[in-house]
């Protein structure tokens, strides 16, 4: 009795560990969150980390780019993450 015994809890360990060690757990990624920062600032800041005149930056809401005479410079989100980033340095 004991004999059969070994091989069955062997069989059943062997499955258990291999349905376990498969199972997918689903991963969620964190939300980010939503950051409402709105164009003058962003003007504001470029002018700060450039000295180009807030007059002369333009934002283009086709393309989410900012432009200096006509010609793109930065997007919409790079500056937004650049600007988010100084505020929290300050705060540091």
């Amino acid at each position: 009795m004991q004999k059969e015994i070994i091989p069955i809890f062997g069989v059943a360990i062997f499955f258990m560990v291999t349905f376990t060690s498969c199972s997918k757990k689903e991963v969620v990624a964190p939300a980010q969150k939503a950051v409402s920062t709105n164009i003058s600032d962003l003007k504001t800041y470029f002018f700060s980390v450039s000295k180009i005149d807030t007059a002369e930056i333009r934002y283009d809401v086709k393309s989410q780019m900012f432009s200096v005479s006509g010609v793109d410079q930065i997007s919409m989100k790079d500056l937004t993450v650049l600007f988010e980033n100084s505020k929290k340095s300050k705060n540091d």
